[in-house]
């Protein structure tokens, strides 16, 4: 119990430090100096919104002065008549604020001597800076942006294979133990085996659902307290949803678990039994690095259907296209299904090979169960 209070202290430290350190130790975001000589007029608010910060303005007295606060690194970026100042040349594959201020400023002022050049007075040529875009007719709505959804699933889906892998882990740990120390011979000496397995499952699963609500309402927290955006993107539906899929797949894959703890006589050997039921959730949990920002492969739709692997791979799709009502109702039927299936299994194979000293191979379990 000890280890398990501190786990969660340092589970619950590492959460509130990942979403809060970004926001702690970010650098304030500054306007861009921008210095113009003379009385030249600069459309400011579709150039902030072209480079996505703000911009104040200040007028050096010559195009000299403007060289030499630029040089001194007390503006960024100058305009004396038909020329732009920087320290450096921006090039057109820079993100900084400061070259792409400088490119939108040359495009505006090269546009502007054209039409000069041209000889459209001055207020022709603010008509034509002003003029507005011509209306947009779209045969259909516009797709919905998926991206908070996108990044909201994959943070919940790695929570969810740490999860699984960590609480189904304690249930096999706890089943080789009390198969070690004999307590299981009394234990079924009062209770049946389906009782006692329910039982072991239903205990755990309650504790992990605390620690995840606990984990998510200190990220919450710590969000909200630093100012911090890292999970600005959480959408309410999403994570409810994720929580359900979690008890899905906990369901699911704790009682394969807990009848592969019952395999084995020492804690050791775990491992050797769990790999075979934890296959299919690594290969769901992998693929889905690859479809979650994309379009869904034909092979992640077909694991979305399959219960082991369903928990993972149907998130996924919901988040990255979207899926129709009915396939997940088939879904879920499906997941009902194969828990009530696998409680089953668990149980009758957890019954053989509960009571035997030495290690069972899950062939000879299941033809044990079924003999």
């Amino acid at each position: 119990m000890r280890s398990f209070r501190v786990a969660l202290f340092i589970s619950l430290l590492a959460v509130v430090v990942s979403v809060a350190l970004p926001k702690i130790l970010a650098k304030p975001t500054r306007p861009v100096r921008l210095g113009v000589v003379g009385d030249a007029t600069l459309p400011l608010a579709p150039l902030e919104n072209g480079i996505g910060r703000a911009i104040t303005v200040s007028h050096p007295a010559s195009a000299a002065a403007a060289q030499a606060a630029v040089n001194a690194k007390h503006l960024d970026v100058a305009v004396a008549g038909d020329a732009v100042i920087t320290r450096t040349a921006p090039k057109p594959s820079d993100t900084g604020a400061t070259s792409r201020l400088a490119l939108e400023l040359a495009t505006v002022i090269g546009v502007e001597s054209s039409y000069k050049a041209a000889g459209l007075t001055p207020s022709q040529i603010t008509a034509l800076a002003t003029a507005k875009p011509a209306p947009v007719t779209a045969l259909r709505p516009a797709g919905k942006d998926r991206t908070r959804q996108r990044v909201t699933t994959l943070v919940g889906i790695v929570l969810l294979w740490i999860s699984i892998q960590t609480f189904g882990q304690w249930i096999a740990g706890g089943v080789v133990e009390e198969k070690a120390s004999r307590v299981v011979e009394v234990l079924l000496a009062t209770v049946r085996t389906t009782e006692l397995l329910t039982g072991k499952i239903i205990g755990i699963g309650t504790l992990a659902i605390g620690q995840v609500v606990l984990l998510a309402t200190a990220a919450f927290v710590a969000s909200e307290a630093s100012g911090s955006h890292v999970i600005s993107g959480a959408s309410s539906a999403t994570v409810v949803a994720m929580v359900g899929w979690f008890l899905l797949g906990y369901g699911y894959y704790a009682c394969l678990f807990a009848a592969g703890g019952s395999l084995v006589s020492r804690v050791e050997e775990i491992g050797n039994v769990q790999f075979p039921v934890i296959l299919p959730l690594i290969v769901a949990y992998v693929s889905s690095f690859g479809s979650i920002f994309g379009t869904p492969s034909p092979f992640t739709v077909v694991l979305s259907f399959i219960p082991p692997t369903a928990p993972i791979a149907m998130p996924v799709r919901v988040a990255a296209t979207g899926v129709p009502w009915w396939q997940l109702g088939v879904c879920v039927a499906l997941m009902l299904a194969a828990i009530v299936a696998a409680v089953g299994v668990g149980a009758r194979v957890y019954d053989r090979a509960i009571l035997r000293t030495s290690k069972v191979s899950w062939r000879d379990a299941f033809r044990a169960s079924a003999g």
